[in-house]
C-alpha cells in the first residue's frame, strides 16, 4: 500500500514566492503541470482573492517566471499558464521524477507551497524530505495516510478517480446531507472544482458499470 503524505514546503525562490509576498490577499491552486524539462515546468493554476491586477504586475517582476498568460477570468478569480525559469528559480518537480513519486496536487499562499504526493514507502518519504531540505526548503509534515494504490483500484478507476472519490467520502461529501460542497473537495485535492467534479463523476460512472457489468 503506498502512503499519501501532505506537508508544507517554504523557500523565498520557488516560482511566485516574491509575488505572493507583494499581494498576500492571493492564492494559488494548481489544476496542471507540464514539463519535457523537469527543471523548467509549466504551470496551470487559479488564482483567487483580491488584487489581480497587482498581482499581475508581480509575476512580472518575479524573476522565477520566464513567461506567463491568463487564460480564463472569472469574477472571482482568474486562470493563468506560467513557465518557470530555471535559472532563477527553485523548483521542486525534478525531485519527484528522480525518486519516483507521483504529485497529487498543490496550491501556494504567502505561507509556503502545500503539497500533496504520493510514496511508494516511508522510505521514499524520508530521502524525500532530505532533498527539500538540501534545497534549502523548510518543510512540515501535515497529514500522512495510506493511499490507494492504481492496481488496488477497482478495473477503469484511475489513480486520480479513486483518490477523488476517496477524499470525497472522508471529508462527507456522500452524506445525506452533505457535510462539505464541491469547492472542499476539489480545495483538499488542489484542483478546480471542474477536475474535481469530472474525476468524481467518471470514477462513479465506472464503478457503475463495472458493478453492474454494464461493459461497452
Amino acid at each position: 500500500m503506498s502512503l499519501v503524505a501532505e506537508f508544507r514546503l517554504s523557500h523565498g525562490e520557488f516560482p511566485l514566492a516574491g509575488a505572493l509576498e507583494r499581494v498576500p490577499a492571493i492564492s494559488l491552486r494548481a489544476e496542471q503541470l507540464l514539463a519535457d524539462d523537469p527543471a523548467a515546468p509549466t504551470v496551470f493554476f487559479w488564482a483567487e482573492g483580491e488584487g489581480f491586477d497587482r498581482f499581475e504586475a508581480a509575476m512580472d517582476a518575479d524573476e522565477g517566471v520566464e513567461r506567463w498568460e491568463r487564460v480564463e477570468t472569472a469574477c472571482d478569480r482568474r486562470f493563468y499558464r506560467l513557465d518557470v525559469d530555471p535559472a532563477e528559480a527553485t523548483v521542486l518537480y525534478p525531485t519527484d521524477v528522480k525518486l519516483g513519486v507521483s504529485r497529487l496536487g498543490f496550491s501556494m499562499t504567502e505561507a509556503g507551497l502545500e503539497v500533496r504526493t504520493r510514496f511508494p514507502d516511508r522510505d521514499t518519504i524520508g530521502r524525500y524530505f532530505e532533498a527539500c531540505r538540501a534545497k534549502g526548503m523548510d518543510v512540515s509534515l501535515l497529514r500522512l495516510y495510506e493511499g490507494v494504490d492504481g492496481d488496488d483500484a477497482p478495473s477503469g478507476v484511475s489513480d486520480k478517480q479513486a483518490e477523488a472519490l476517496r477524499r470525497a467520502a472522508e471529508l462527507g461529501f456522500f452524506g445525506v446531507p452533505r457535510d462539505c460542497d464541491l469547492s472542499a473537495v476539489a480545495a483538499s485535492l488542489g484542483v478546480s472544482t471542474q477536475a474535481a467534479s469530472e474525476r468524481i463523476r467518471r470514477g462513479t460512472e465506472a464503478l457503475v458499470c463495472e458493478s453492474f457489468d454494464q461493459g461497452e
